[in-house]
């Protein structure tokens, strides 16, 4: 990996260039072939060999020479720079570069764009030693001579970097951006001579803002070799995208310094969207199994329990660790009767639910009545398991039998309200005859008149609270639960 970089900057379509503190060049890449020159040919000579003589005095050398690096400078430093970020920096400087042809000793000025920074060194006692200056010079004229084969790999190189949907930037030590590919406009919305020359901290998030000097400070003391991390980065819009970004120092090797480090960005916004949702949802199901009021179960294909909710833990009081791995069968107990334990795992793959089943769940040594719901669990169209989700009625029972303790004595009260010849009406109606079709016939049965029967079944919806004396009928019959062609005690 770190080859490829390698070769990235080396063929970089921009000359990329590295000066010792005394101005004279200890790297450069091969797109100073441009100008005519190999990179070895000026390894160790003056920067100023390839500077048009009028345009010298404006690089500033003599301020570095003379130890002033230190200090505010009067003059902004130019082609040799200690500066920081954006207006502290150089960039965009217009300066003439001496050409020369391979085929003669022929100079032409070729006009250059420099974009460069100071490198420092932090000293034991604090203190700031200027060390050198990277930078980038971007050749405006479209003449210059290079061999086929530089064509041929700048061709390539600019077709990658340019046409690249992943962000390549160049950083130096203190987060200044040197070098930033075409693809920034479609990825953020800025141009490349927008951020060229500023710090990355102004398109990083404030959170991640820190991320940078640290990866560097590793890279550099030998902990990793690159970084890969995560950053968000600023669109013009100003919201934020999330970038996988791998780090890698590009290294002299013969002066054993990093002089910069390769940015290689690469949007991961839609898969961090979905793992993000994917986050909340699970952390939204953890939060739903710890504070769900319901024991909750899932169970594999093979009918074991492989997960447990603390309410279901509660419910059956058992250790969790216990709980997994427990056949459901050997918890559940007092199943309806048409529900069999060979068959009802089948019935809940046919139906696809199983709801409101009642049965009981052993809890100790006691049987806890409850009603569950169940739900097949598929991945694609495999069967993967079942989950169950159990509710505690043992409560509900108590108080449904509560309740009809209640009614029952209540109706004891009301129905020993009720005369012996009033409940005989009733028994008599309970028979099979019908009031009032049948009135006459249940008279001569109860040896009364007609209008003495009217009276009875009066007394009786009055004492009873109810318009319908078939209705008053069922409600008696239940109460001393009547038999068919049984007399009347």
């Amino acid at each position: 990996m770190e080859t490829y970089y390698r070769n990235l900057i080396y063929f970089l379509p921009d000359i990329v260039y590295q000066l010792n503190a005394e101005g004279k060049f200890v790297y450069l890449n091969s797109s100073v072939k441009k100008l005519g020159y190999a990179p070895e040919e000026l390894i160790g000579e003056d920067f100023t060999l390839i500077i048009d003589e009028k345009d010298r005095e404006a690089t500033n050398l003599i301020h570095f020479i003379n130890g002033a690096a230190q200090k505010e400078a009067s003059v902004t430093p130019k082609f040799i720079n200690e500066r920081r970020t954006g207006d502290r920096i150089t960039r965009n400087l217009t300066v003439g570069l001496i050409s020369k042809s391979s085929e003669s000793e022929t100079h032409k000025i070729l006009k250059g764009e420099v974009f460069a920074t100071g490198l420092w060194e932090t000293m034991p006692d604090g203190s700031r030693l200027h060390s050198g200056t990277i930078g980038i010079i971007r050749i405006s004229d479209s003449e210059g001579t290079s061999l086929s084969n530089l064509l041929r790999l700048e061709r390539h190189y600019r077709i990658l970097i340019e046409n690249s949907f992943e962000i390549i930037g160049i950083i130096a030590h203190d987060g200044t951006i040197l070098y930033i590919s075409n693809s920034v406009e479609r990825n953020l919305g800025f141009s490349t001579m927008e951020l060229i020359g500023e710090n990355i901290d102004s398109i990083l998030h404030d959170s991640d803002i820190a991320m940078p000097k640290t990866i560097f400070k590793n890279i550099m003391s030998g902990v990793s070799p690159r970084h890969k991390t995560e950053f968000r980065l600023k669109q013009r819009q100003g919201d934020f995208k999330y970038y996988e970004t791998m780090i890698t120092p590009i290294i002299n090797r013969e002066e054993d310094m990093t002089m910069c480090f390769v940015f290689h960005m690469n949007d991961i916004s839609q898969r961090k969207l979905i793992e993000l949702s994917a986050l909340k949802r699970e952390q939204m199901y953890k939060l739903l199994l710890r504070t769900s009021p319901d024991a909750i179960l899932l169970i594999d294909g093979s009918g074991d329990i492989i997960m447990a909710n603390d309410r279901a833990v509660a419910l059956t009081r058992r250790q969790k660790v216990e709980l997994i791995a427990t056949k459901f069968f050997d918890i559940a107990v007092e199943m309806p009767e048409n529900i069999e334990e060979t068959s009802f795992f089948r019935t809940i793959q046919e139906k696809g639910t199983f709801e409101n089943i009642s049965f009981s769940v052993l809890s100790g040594n006691k049987k806890v009545p409850v009603e569950a719901s169940f739900s097949v669990i598929r991945d694609g169209e495999k069967i993967i398991g079942y989950l169950a989700i159990i509710k505690d009625v043992s409560e509900r029972k108590k108080i449904e039998r509560a309740r009809d303790l209640l009614e029952q004595e209540l109706l004891a009260i009301i129905i020993k309200k009720l005369s012996k010849r009033e409940v005989e009406l009733l028994h008599h109606l309970f028979l099979g005859n019908r009031w009032p079709k049948d009135k006459r016939k249940i008279g001569k049965l109860m040896d009364v008149l007609p209008s003495t029967l009217d009276q009875f079944a009066h007394r009786i919806k009055k004492k009873m609270q109810i318009d319908d004396i078939t209705r008053a009928m069922e409600i008696v019959s239940h109460y001393y639960k009547w038999k068919p062609n049984k007399p009347l005690r």
